[in-house]
């Protein structure tokens, strides 16, 4: 099999389009959910370091190291044991299989109404019913939603709780730059 990219471009927190960015962390058994600006700002106070991630010899991303604790507006969602027993995310895993679970994950904490909405920040648009007819039917207030949120998922597997219990990091990794050399999406 030939590689595919194998030079880093950047590419992560940093210059996505996101609203919203989620750290799934399935050692640390917690969704961790913070506004992207909130991510960027924090890099951006020069406290914290990189890191190289490497596939075999190749260097595949950077990112930052951030103490989840350190990022202004996030939000920790602890999930049950069978949750993650039942979404299986494995460390040994590709690159692909931990994201679309990570992705469907939070789906299933969205539809379940375990994701915290007020991070959303959806402007809502209440408007009163005024014909009578309408009210008559039950419509007394319409309301809208202005805008439509992106959510970037990322599967840290190590990532977020307490760090050193149960292997996890207290950390979260926010990446900056990546190559994909196994072609993997």
């Amino acid at each position: 099999m030939s590689l595919g990219n194998t030079k880093l471009v950047n590419s992560g927190i940093q210059n996505e389009e996101s609203d919203l960015r989620v750290h799934v962390c399935p050692l640390a058994k917690s969704v961790y959910v913070y506004p992207t600006a909130c991510g960027v700002d924090a890099i951006n106070t020069g406290h914290y370091v990189t890191k190289p991630v490497f596939t075999g010899s190749i260097q595949t991303a950077t990112g930052y190291i951030v103490p989840w604790k350190e990022i202004p507006g996030i939000i920790c969602v602890e999930l049950e044991s069978e949750t993650w027993d039942y979404i299986s995310i494995r460390e040994k895993a590709s690159t692909s299989d931990k994201g679309k679970r990570a992705a469907q994950l939070v789906k299933g904490m969205i539809k379940n109404q375990r994701f915290p909405m007020g991070l959303l920040q959806i402007e809502l648009n209440g408007v009163e019913i005024q014909d009578e007819e309408m009210q008559i039917k039950g419509a007394d207030i319409i309301i809208t939603v202005a805008k439509q949120v992106i959510v970037q998922v990322k599967c840290d597997f190590r990532g977020g709780g307490k760090r050193g219990a149960n292997r996890c990091t207290g950390n979260l990794f926010l990446q900056i730059q990546e190559c994909n050399p196994l072609r993997q999406y």
